[in-house]
């Protein structure tokens, strides 16, 4: 698992406007970790939402389902 969005415990929330960025973002929750693991991404910015580009959402350091070679 490169993404945490290709996990089968994380959900990634609805969409919300970011006044910040003036932009809509998601955030991605672990149900494993109990816990939000990514906030304020874009769409584009979500592995399994956007195949163009290397998503943002990496597993935290503290993920029990890192693959060791990361």
């Amino acid at each position: 698992m490169k993404y945490c969005s290709e996990c089968p415990y994380v959900k990634v929330m609805p969409v919300y406007w970011n006044p910040e960025f003036e932009e809509d973002d998601q955030d991605i929750y672990c149900s494993k970790l109990n816990r939000l693991v990514h906030m304020k991404l874009h769409s584009d910015e979500i592995a399994t939402r956007n195949h163009k580009h290397q998503g943002k959402d990496i597993p935290p350091g503290d993920c029990p389902l890192k693959n060791p070679e990361q």
